[in-house]
């Protein structure tokens, strides 16, 4: 086995070869490193009227929001994520939470959120106490995978834009499933009204059950089973076809927007 001298040609290049892929290790260790020291951004919203101030200035914060803050700060300090996310609570019962948490939702294409509690993770909005406890951990851990962190890191999707907005025109959101009786009903109930928009999906397939999920969790809705026919409008879900004819035409005089979630 030939070996060169420091001064022949071979033995330069060789020597300028390990300094090159020692060079690119380090970087890619760097770079490896930044794009997973980058903190997710985890915005808790809760509406919590004053429990009672006391003589001091500020007032004393609220109890369930602070019950909220501890509980949700405890179940990330136990998944080891406490650290590397930016955990944000607004009670937005106040002036300066409220005009935050219309500036922040708006960032994301929102213009409310159905019910509170509710966090948006990386644009992943939650929403709900029952759903909060179910997905806040795995939607943070979904964020910090590296795909999205590196997306983070050059600036991609960070806000969320394109997974969650609103429709511009009254739009019923409706999941039904081909063999279902009260589905057919429901659908040409939905039909005969002038005026709204009808965005179907049938729920039996994977990806309508995965969008149906998406759906129920922005709404605060549990997803014990997928239940047919189920309709999400403006701030609303419901099921079923005698509950569509009686509620659906109070909720449309409504000016609320339904939530409008990619799959």
């Amino acid at each position: 086995m030939p070996v060169f001298k420091n001064d022949e040609p071979g033995g330069r290049r060789l020597i300028l070869l390990l300094l090159v892929t020692a060079a690119l290790v380090c970087l890619s260790g760097f770079f490896v490193y930044r794009v997973f020291s980058l903190k997710t951004s985890v915005e808790l919203y809760v509406f919590d009227t004053c429990g009672g101030c006391n003589v001091q200035n500020p007032c004393k914060p609220c109890k369930v929001f602070l019950d909220l803050i501890n509980k949700y700060k405890r179940a990330l300090a136990e998944a080891g994520l406490l650290e590397k996310t930016d955990f944000r609570p607004y009670n937005i019962y106040m002036d300066n939470d409220a005009a935050a948490y219309r500036k922040n939702i708006s960032a994301v294409g929102l213009e409310e959120i159905p019910s509170l509690p509710a966090a948006v993770i990386g644009g992943r909005l939650i929403s709900g106490e029952t759903a909060l406890d179910e997905n806040l951990i795995p939607a943070v851990k979904a964020r910090r995978r590296f795909m999205p962190l590196l997306k983070q890191f050059l600036g991609f999707s960070s806000n969320g834009k394109g997974k969650i907005g609103v429709y511009d025109e009254k739009t019923v959101v409706y999941f039904s499933i081909p063999y279902c009786e009260d589905c057919k009903k429901t659908g040409a109930f939905l039909k005969n009204l002038p005026g709204l928009r009808v965005i179907q999906i049938d729920s039996s397939d994977a990806e309508g059950r995965t969008l149906y999920e998406k759906y129920c969790e922005a709404y605060g809705v549990p997803v014990d089973d997928y239940v047919a026919p189920r309709l999400f409008v403006q701030k609303s879900s419901f099921t079923g076809y005698l509950e569509t004819v009686k509620s659906l035409g109070d909720i449309l005089e409504g000016n609320s927007r339904t939530l409008k979630i990619d799959p």
